[in-house]
């Protein structure tokens, strides 16, 4: 894949496979909390290739079923 940014949509199914409420509630939930750094154009967000990287994600095909990156990131209160 080529793109260089990724919507809210895009990043929920690359981390968890799957866009509904839970999911946007949660790119939402990161991108707030900078636990996802994001680019703010009007009242759309954006996420960098790069930053999904850090994450573990990559683009890379692979020989094994496509799976949903998913992270470790403490929900809860710290």
């Amino acid at each position: 894949m080529n793109k260089i940014l990724f919507s809210p949509e895009e990043v929920a199914k690359i981390l968890w496979g799957d866009w509904n409420n839970t999911t946007r509630k949660r790119v939402y939930k990161f991108l707030k909390e900078e636990k996802i750094l994001g680019i703010k154009n009007g009242s759309t967000w954006w996420v960098s290739k790069s930053e999904l990287q850090k994450l573990g994600y990559s683009d890379q095909p692979s020989t094994n079923q496509a799976k949903p990156f998913v992270s470790s990131f403490n929900i809860g209160n710290d």
